[in-house]
This record gives C-alpha cells, sequence and structure tokens, in this order.
C-alpha cells in the first residue's frame, strides 16, 4: 500500500538509540579504501534523526518518507531505509542546513543495496552539487580532506552522473576511461558466445578485464577468490533459474553491483530482477551505449564510494 498521500512514512520505526545502534554497525562494515581510491569524493557523517523525502518511481508512483541519513557529500547522501527502492527513481530531500535554513535539494537513487531483514542503504546522486558545511560541523581534518579534494579536482565538472533507471534507458554520458588502464575486473555470469563477443570489447572501453564464470557455481567460487567491480548475470527473461543466480551472489555476500541482462522492458520482470538484488536491467539485444553507460555509472568512483 503507498503511503497516506499527506504522511512522511517512517518504514524502519526505530528508537533514537536504535537508529544510532544500526548506523554504527553499517559504518563498522564499511569496506577499507583501497589504494589509488582517494580521489573518491570525501562522504561526511550526517545524522540527524531523520530527513523527508519524496520518491518517484520509474513508473509514476511518489512516495513519501522519514528516512535515517547516514553520510553526505557534495555529490550525494546515503540513507537507510525500510524498503526497497528502485534505481533511477527521482528523490526530492527536504534538507535542513546548520543555521536552520530548510531546502530542497533533487537527486536520483543511484544504488539500493539490502542489508538485513527489511533494511536496505539507498544511495542518492544529487543533480548539483551542495556545500557540506552548510549541513555538517566539519574537525579541522575533515575540512583538510574536503579542501584536498577540490584542489585535486579544481577545474573539473565533479557533478555525479546517475544511472537512467533499471531498465538504463540509452541516454547518459560516460565517465570518460584511458582504455590503456585497467579498473578492475567483472565477473559475467552464464554468457552466450554471442554476449561474450559483444561484451568484451565494451568492458575495455570503461577500463574492466572480462572475467567468465559459466555458471552461479564457479561465480560463487570466484568471488571468494577474488574482487569485482561489478557482476553480469544473465537473468534469462527473468526465469527462476536466471534470478537465483543473482539471489546467490547476494547470499553470499557479492556487494558490488550487479547488472541483469536479457530482461525486458516490462515492468514486473524489471522489478523481480532488482528485488532479487540487481541494480541495473538491460533487455536483448544489448547495444554498447546503454551497456556501458550502466556498468560505467554503476562502477565509478562516486557510486562505489557510497
Amino acid at each position: 500500500m503507498p503511503p497516506e498521500a499527506d504522511k512522511f512514512i517512517d518504514t524502519l520505526q526505530l528508537s533514537t538509540n536504535d537508529r544510532k545502534r544500526l548506523i554504527s554497525e553499517i559504518n563498522k562494515g564499511n569496506r577499507p579504501v583501497a589504494q589509488g581510491m582517494e580521489r573518491r569524493r570525501p562522504r561526511f557523517d550526517f545524522t540527524p534523526s531523520a530527513i523527508a523525502i519524496l520518491i518517484v518511481q520509474p513508473g509514476g508512483g511518489k512516495y513519501k518518507y522519514s528516512v535515517t541519513p547516514r553520510n553526505i557529500s557534495t555529490g550525494g547522501l546515503a540513507f537507510v531505509h525500510g524498503r526497497f527502492v528502485h534505481v533511477g527513481s527521482v528523490c526530492i530531500c527536504a534538507l535542513k542546513t546548520l543555521s536552520g535554513k530548510a531546502i530542497l535539494v533533487y537527486g536520483k537513487v543511484v544504488r539500493c543495496r539490502h542489508l538485513q531483514g527489511l533494511v536496505h542503504e539507498v544511495s542518492v546522486a544529487f543533480d548539483d552539487e551542495v556545500s557540506v558545511e552548510d549541513f555538517v560541523e566539519l574537525t579541522p581534518d575533515e575540512r583538510r580532506r574536503l579542501q584536498d579534494y577540490e584542489a585535486l579536482h579544481g577545474g573539473q565538472n565533479t557533478s555525479v552522473t546517475s544511472v537512467h533507471g533499471p531498465a538504463c534507458s540509452s541516454g547518459g554520458s560516460i565517465p570518460p576511461v584511458d582504455r590503456r588502464s585497467t579498473r578492475g575486473s567483472a565477473l559475467v555470469v552464464d554468457s552466450t558466445p554471442g554476449d561474450r563477443s559483444a561484451i568484451t570489447p565494451w568492458l575495455r572501453d570503461v577500463g574492466l578485464k572480462f572475467t567468465d564464470a559459466g555458471n552461479d557455481k564457479q561465480a560463487l567460487a570466484m568471488i571468494q577468490n577474488q574482487k569485482f567491480l561489478v557482476a553480469i548475470v544473465n537473468c534469462k527473461k527473468c526465469s527462476s533459474e536466471g534470478l537465483d543466480v543473482v539471489r546467490r551472489l547476494r547470499k553470499a555476500g557479492f556487494s558490488a553491483p550487479i547488472v541483469a541482462i536479457d530482461v525486458d522492458k516490462d515492468p514486473q520482470q524489471e522489478a523481480a530482477a532488482l528485488e532479487a538484488g540487481a541494480n541495473a536491467c538491460l533487455s536483448k539485444p544489448l547495444e554498447s551505449k546503454s551497456f556501458n553507460t550502466a556498468v560505467a555509472n554503476l562502477t565509478s568512483d562516486d557510486m562505489m564510494a557510497a
């Protein structure tokens, strides 16, 4: 049931102390920053008791929620929520500055990660950058981190590009990547020979190596011994077999983005893939532009640091 039109729904229903404990546990589980990743936008704890948001899903549904924020950067924020939110949903956040001024900040959901039970972590990329110091009182060390980042990226357009909805439309720009460099590996599960021949050069275009797993058992073994920036999974028209691969990866602790391919442009199929744990969906025949846009945005520095 959608929330009442005039009421912001708190889907977690936690006390203030329980919220703090939940955020603390999530922070403890964070992955350490890898070497060479200091170019990511600095993120800072942002922990008012709750913020009000309006979510407009790709299908047009509008929902009002009161959510628990976790952190904020110049380009986005992360919050904890008791429901799944579709990637690509428009998000209007009512944020209050340190001076008490309320402002509306527009963005898009770029990631929804299941944590436990009903708890999901949602990452939002702002349409326009904000001043972090309007919302967070930074320590001297935190201010230096922010200044170092701004100095490093001076004169560059550091605005965040979001994934364009569950179906990953062909619009959007692809972050520039030096084709001579490799940022990491992509795990491709149960691909057909035709998919492999197409996907391999496309992944190279966004700085990723192709690593093929013939089935879910091979994939589960590989993720225990190798780090992947993204997984590409053939969901076979959202068959139970295809969706089970996504579910097994998530159950095994695979936290990187998953792109589900061979998902028809049908709301039910897209919803099934996203509920199983995918971050984006692509229909066949695959197209290089929509594929590269989805993969590049999901593995961008801002996305992976969220």
